[in-house]
């Protein structure tokens, strides 16, 4: 399959709209890391996602990586570059290993496994105090 394909015909069922349809099939997802990081895929760890397409791979240099395909938004290059200098002085968050790229009409982008820890709560009486109290 060719990276720059566009998927973009890919239909959801009507029971599904809001869900993507997987945009990162192995061979998508094999091309698309040995062209952004280097080395092919070695396995995959997991697949997820709802409103994007997330994909948990072992390159064969041994990185672990999170792949993300969603549709484009021109804010994604700015919360990656947010990112970036938030890892960068050592707040624990995932490290950018791409800027953005295009496949077809998604952006497809890729970050450093960090192992373990969960999602953050969706209610505010959840969240650890150091995150809901204003500074």
């Amino acid at each position: 399959m060719n990276i720059s394909e566009d998927r973009s015909s890919v239909r959801a069922s009507p029971r599904l709209a809001n869900r993507l349809p997987r945009v990162l099939d192995d061979a998508l997802l094999g091309d698309w890391c040995l062209r952004h990081l280097g080395a092919p895929f070695e396995q995959v760890l997991f697949r997820s996602g709802f409103l994007s397409d997330v994909v948990g791979v072992e390159l064969s240099d041994g990185v672990r990586a999170v792949v993300k395909a969603r549709p484009f938004q021109p804010r994604i290059a700015g919360c990656l570059q947010v990112q970036a200098a938030l890892a960068d002085v050592g707040f624990p968050c995932p490290e950018p290993l791409t800027g953005v790229t295009r496949v077809g009409s998604m952006t497809v982008t890729a970050e450093r496994e960090v192992p373990g820890g969960s999602p953050v709560p969706a209610r505010r009486e959840q969240l650890p105090s150091r995150c809901s109290s204003p500074a």
